[in-house]
């Protein structure tokens, strides 16, 4: 090998080295304290990791037996989506044996009636927090059951929102911030049947993916809808549960925005969980 095949080589190593690593990482902070999951952010004030291409922050704790999860945004578009096509933290533990598993919440929207859809496009309930704050309390009376789906999003299980499993989730609206929030049993929660598999001190690839728009929910009855020209949520990362990110869109063109808001966004981090002091 000369010395340019060298360096090519040299070269092509540190770029997969670097494309390997593209994911944010987060060091989990260890949790003292009970944390509420009420879809509140005044227990993660000074711990949230805002993501700028994502319109997010998202801060992550953990103790022996949890991890907890806040994922906050301002972004109507990011709210919207997640609202009409449902909403699925993905754990990837990252030991040899561990299993990738979907807590799926809230569960798609049933848009019933075309009238309905009309009024409520993306573009009306912008900056709406009166709305956006009775859709939430519609939806949090409405969606009772948090689905368990493993990699190929097949459902394993579906809990009750309450059960007796120690795995909670919630969703609010207050200030003008959207705010999701989930706790997770680990593996060495012995009162817990549900649970990811990984420990304090090891990593997890967690992912935050929005669903999908039915084909015929998005070319049916809503031109209004079609001809939306905000901004749509952009997801970047190294998405999927095997790689090969999916990056949203932004300004250009209505047809691309569209195309934008039925596709799902997903955005992927890596956490290092903590251990006790």
């Amino acid at each position: 090998m000369n010395q340019r095949d060298r360096m090519k080589f040299l070269v092509g190593i540190l770029i997969l080295s670097l494309t390997a690593c593209s994911e944010p990482t987060i060091i989990s902070n260890w949790q003292n304290s009970d944390i509420s999951i009420d879809g509140n952010v005044n227990d993660w004030a000074g711990n949230l990791n805002y993501f700028d291409d994502e319109k997010a922050a998202i801060g992550v704790s953990n103790d022996n037996d949890y991890i907890y999860f806040c994922l906050t945004t301002s972004d109507n578009d990011n709210i919207m989506k997640i609202l009409r096509t449902g909403f699925t933290v993905w754990l990837d533990p990252q030991s040899s044996d561990g299993k990738t598993i979907g807590i799926k919440y809230p569960i798609k929207s049933k848009i019933n009636d075309v009238g309905d859809r009309r009024n409520q496009q993306l573009g009306k309930e912008k900056n709406n927090g009166d709305n956006l704050t009775k859709k939430i309390d519609q939806f949090n009376s409405d969606q009772n059951e948090i689905l368990i789906v493993n990699e190929d999003k097949f459902p394993l299980n579906a809990l009750p929102v309450a059960n007796n499993d120690g795995l909670e989730v919630n969703i609010n609206y207050a200030m003008h911030q959207f705010v999701y929030e989930l706790k997770v049993p680990l593996a060495n929660n012995n009162l817990s049947n549900v649970y990811t598999d990984v420990l304090p001190n090891e990593i997890v690839r967690v992912g935050f993916e929005s669903g999908e728009v039915d084909k015929q929910e998005g070319s049916t009855g809503d031109g209004n809808m079609r001809n939306n020209g905000n901004e749509n949520m952009q997801m970047g990362g190294r998405g999927g549960r095997g790689g090969g990110g999916r990056g949203g869109g932004g300004r250009g063109g209505n047809m691309g925005n569209m195309k934008n808001l039925m596709a799902p966004s997903e955005f992927w981090v890596e956490v290092k969980l903590s251990t006790e002091p």
